[in-house]
């Protein structure tokens, strides 16, 4: 097999299973700066400083 331990190979194809793990979520999800939408369907606002204040608090801005 090429010269590749068993190890070797296992990390490989880990790398390559969140390698497209993450490209199927940035395909399936999306966010603009007033709703988040996941496979065509707006998520609900739930940041309390959100809702109660309306704006963004530094939390929202880091999940965007």
């Amino acid at each position: 097999m090429l010269g590749l331990s068993r190890e070797s190979l296992k990390t490989g194809l880990g790398g390559v299973a969140l390698l497209a793990s993450l490209a199927l979520a940035r395909g399936l999800a999306g966010a603009t700066p007033t709703a988040v939408h996941v496979a065509g369907s707006e998520m609900p606002v739930i940041c309390p400083s959100r809702l109660l204040f309306g704006v963004t608090c530094p939390g929202c801005g880091m999940t965007r």
